[in-house]
């Protein structure tokens, strides 16, 4: 694996200064001095340094796959039909002189063999049809209820059913607070109660078809957030992007228990004054347009303040 980034930071041509600068500019972290001590060794790097690495340097589209390769790796996984993949790869980059694209093709090509098994992932019951055996969630192998601080390959298969609704975020098995926001998305508009854990009813819902959940993209949300605050675009940007990170299914549990909900992180009492449901919240278009009404009163974003609470590596859990 750390062979094959060193092979796409040669061909992406930048320095670790520039990776960590394209980093930057995405709100991510990503050390020129961490950098350079994960390429110097041969341990795997860990999956929020590789997701950010990969992101700067040939954008987002292969994160995912460079991902999964990662776990196939760490869980000493390797397909069946081709163990020797990044060896022969390596080899080839080393003989052959090709354009940064090819080479990129290679590489993805690469990350996409080792992690070939998960192209035939479970079906939606997380079982082989026919077994009759027990969803993996709902079997004995899994505990009773999955909570933030378990590393688990539960939680991965957890991870996967969220996914398969439509909530994006990486099946690396541990559950953090990305996940446990995830979870009270689904929970939400699955009408179940709020625990923001995998308890037995949300697990039992994730092996069902419904809720299928359309999430809107960052882009997405930056470009209405400039639409409906044209006086001051940018600092709508950066005040979302600081609260939520631009994330519409942002779901933040205070230490009296109660939460802020979306894009504008309206509280459980301001929600409760609006005779408004947290599921409402969520919806991106219905939390732009009440930022926008407040916003109104004091032509300035005076009603929020913020300070992250979830740094982007914890993001990805």
């Amino acid at each position: 694996m750390v062979e094959l980034m060193r092979r796409l930071k040669e061909q992406s041509g930048l320095t670790y200064r520039q990776l960590e600068e394209r980093a930057a500019e995405r709100g991510e972290a990503l050390a020129r001095s961490t950098l350079a001590d994960v390429m110097r060794r041969d341990a795997l790097p860990r999956p929020e340094v590789l997701a950010a690495f990969v992101r700067a340097c040939a954008g987002g589209h292969e994160v995912d796959t460079w991902l999964k390769a990662r776990d196939r790796i760490a869980a000493g996984e390797y397909p069946r039909s081709d163990t020797a993949a990044p060896v022969r790869v390596a080899s080839l980059l080393r003989r052959t002189r090709l354009t940064a694209v090819v080479a990129a093709l290679v590489l993805t090509a690469c990350a996409w063999l080792l992690a070939a098994d998960d192209a035939q992932e479970r079906p939606a019951g997380g079982v082989v049809p026919g077994s009759g055996q027990k969803p993996l969630l709902l079997s004995e192998e899994c505990p009773r209820v999955l909570i933030k601080g378990q590393h688990h390959p539960c939680v991965q298969e957890l991870q996967r059913q969220l996914r398969r609704h439509g909530l994006d975020l990486p099946a690396d098995a541990v559950f953090g607070p990305y996940t446990k926001m995830r979870v009270a998305a689904f929970q939400t508009f699955a009408g179940l109660s709020v625990t923001a854990m995998g308890d037995e009813a949300t697990k039992k819902a994730l092996y069902e078809k419904h809720p299928e959940i359309d999430v809107w993209s960052p882009e997405r949300v930056e470009r209405r957030l400039r639409e409906v605050f044209p006086e001051q675009p940018d600092t709508a940007v950066r005040l979302v992007r600081c609260m939520t990170q631009l994330d519409p299914l942002w779901i933040w549990g205070n230490s009296d228990g109660s939460r802020q909900w979306g894009l504008f992180q309206f509280s459980d009492l301001e929600l409760m004054e609006l005779r408004v449901a947290p599921v409402t919240a969520l919806g991106p278009e219905w939390s732009i347009q009440r930022g926008r009404a407040l916003w109104e009163r004091t032509k300035d974003f005076s009603h929020w303040s913020c300070k992250s609470q979830v740094t982007t590596a914890e993001k990805r859990s």
